[in-house]
């Protein structure tokens, strides 16, 4: 058995107070007010009753919850969606035989031929819906669970999510009957407390040798005691088991680290690797590390802007009289009058107000250097006529590092999704191997510019390729409505394909009407199909009982009788 001490062991990267003061940025309101002592320091010799008014007029504008909200809100307008594919003995992917159709390139007709692909299994079993419905049992599906994830990893820098399966204490099934009716494969994920992860092992392959955690609460045993019980307990994950080690004692009187911590549990699981994935952020792409600075000078320069404002806003009095002791005292105002004793006088002293116009100078770049970081080009941009007509191309730009970021973040939510799909699927006994596609189509950043570029590409004739209208108008109904049910978006995605490989060649459509009205044949300059007509025509007819034609002009265009008159040989 383990002792106090040895379970007590952190991790060398174990940082739990740096975590506390990120999230506190995060979150502002009453988890700001608790650190306000640390954030906002005491100055040297400075009167407690001081430092308390000055605390009290203190202000945290918190831009870093409004960046990392706009991050994970921009991130999952495009919806995770999982994929499995069956695997064969060796772990390779399975084919089957598709039915592809493309159109051929000289003839314009559509080619049927069969083909063999990788294809996604459809016939899954129930508890992957369910999964994705609720994958915690709390009714917390994969979407909000890992926005949730991916919303403190941006904050701490990392985020730990268990995978529990359930452990019925009657030992390991016989039979894969056994396994469904003892309900053994439906398993749940659990986000962990990130102070409460202790210490860690990784192995050679990145994944998690072990994991440590720890949790400690107070329990009131009955009504006539106090909440003065503790329960303190370890949490060790390992490849085989989740074991539990647990001591109680009275509040205040913890045991020596040398106590040896007895096992209360041991629950064996089917995952083959220790049931923890670790969610973590490269230090560029940690949002509060990266704001911290800014954001805390930001909030006390505004907060010493407040208390500069609340002891000098208000003019000051001064009356000066012969005799400071018979002068009789009066009401003139808020704030604090001055007597002094040389010629009587009266008046009103107050600040030039230069200072204020630094602080609010340096307020205003310190917002701007919070959103320069995040990479909030557009949220930097002044509210002014230029910025509102700007071009549908520079707001495309304001747009890309935003989608830079989006980008990698997208990538770490699918990495952990996918190995916690594979990990629950290799627990069930099931030869799947799962992909993760979607957190990469980020349309909605700006739908305004992308819809101006729409319009634009159509004023000068679009881009002459299938493929690409078919994508782009895919993005586009994307960003239009975000927010729909991700069956309903495969809907209309299927529609979307389907009508741009049956529509007729935009271009090919329109050489052809050209060729009708304005074909030159060499000779007498007429298009084949307009011979009887022309010849109608220049003998004053109306063709087909319409209006009578006008004269056509040498080497010009007559439109009423549709043909086009050439010179002929030598110019005449």
């Amino acid at each position: 058995m383990p002792t106090i001490e040895e379970l007590d062991t952190k991790n060398e990267t174990y940082d739990a107070e740096t975590a506390s003061d990120l999230w506190a940025l995060y979150e502002g309101g009453a988890a700001f007010k608790k650190k306000l002592n640390k954030f906002l320091k005491r100055n040297d010799r400075e009167p407690n009753r001081i430092y308390e008014l000055r605390k009290h007029h203190s202000e945290y504008r918190n831009y870093i919850g409004s960046v990392i909200k706009h991050f994970s809100d921009i991130l999952f307008t495009s919806k995770p969606v999982a994929q499995a594919f069956k695997i064969d003995s060796k772990g390779n992917r399975t084919t089957q035989a598709v039915e592809k159709r493309s159109r051929d390139p000289d003839t314009g007709e559509t080619v049927v031929e069969n083909v063999q692909e990788v294809k996604a299994v459809t016939d899954l079993d129930q508890y992957w819906n369910s999964f994705r419905e609720d994958c915690d049992g709390a009714g917390t599906d994969i979407d909000a669970f890992f926005k949730k994830a991916i919303t403190e990893a941006m904050v701490k820098g990392k985020t730990w999510i268990a995978i529990h399966q359930p452990d019925d204490g009657l030992g390991v099934p016989n039979s894969l009957q056994e396994f469904e009716s003892r309900k053994l494969g439906d398993i749940y994920l659990n986000q962990l407390d990130f102070e409460s992860v202790y210490d860690w092992e990784i192995d050679e392959h990145g994944n998690m040798s072990w994991v440590l955690t720890h949790k400690l609460k107070a329990i009131r045993v009955g009504l006539g005691s106090k909440r003065d019980t503790i329960v303190e307990s370890w949490t060790h994950y390992t490849p085989e088991s989740v074991d539990v080690y647990r001591i109680t004692y009275e509040k205040g009187k913890r045991p020596d680290g040398k106590l040896m911590v007895p096992l209360v549990s041991s629950s064996p699981h089917t995952l083959g690797v220790c049931p923890v994935v670790c969610l973590y952020l490269e230090p560029s792409y940690q949002v509060a590390a990266v704001l911290e600075s800014p954001a805390l000078s930001n909030f006390r320069l505004v907060s010493e802007q407040n208390w500069s404002l609340a002891c000098s806003c208000f003019a000051q009095p001064v009356a000066k009289v012969n005799d400071p002791e018979e002068f009789a005292k009066m009401m003139v105002g808020a704030g604090y009058g001055v007597v002094i004793g040389i010629d009587e006088d009266w008046g009103w002293e107050a600040p030039l107000g230069v200072h204020y116009v630094a602080l609010e100078d340096r307020i205003k770049d310190n917002k701007d250097e919070i959103h320069r970081l995040a990479f909030q080009m557009a949220l930097g941009v002044e509210n002014n006529a230029a910025a509102i007509g700007r071009t549908a191309e520079s707001k495309s730009q304001d747009a890309q590092s935003t989608r830079v970021a989006m980008t990698a973040y997208g990538r770490v939510v699918k990495q952990a999704i996918e190995k916690v799909y594979d990990l629950i699927a290799s627990a069930r006994g099931e030869k799947l191997d799962w992909d993760v596609v979607g957190l990469d189509d980020f349309a909605g950043i700006d739908t305004a510019g992308l819809i101006a570029m729409a319009v634009e590409l159509n004023s000068t004739g679009g881009i002459p390729s299938p493929t690409w209208n078919t994508e782009f108008k895919k993005k586009l109904a994307e960003a239009v409505l975000p927010d729909v049910d991700e069956s309903v978006k495969q809907r209309w995605n299927s529609e979307i394909e389907e009508a741009t490989m049956n529509a007729p060649d935009p271009m090919q459509k329109e050489l052809e009407l050209f060729a009708a009205q304005h074909a030159i044949v060499a000779g007498d300059g007429l298009a084949p199909q307009n011979k009887a007509n022309a010849t109608k025509n220049r003998g004053g007819a109306k063709p087909f009982g319409g209006p009578k034609p006008q004269k056509p002009k040498i080497g010009g265009t007559n439109r009423s009788a549709e043909f086009v008159k050439a010179k002929k040989p030598g110019g005449k």
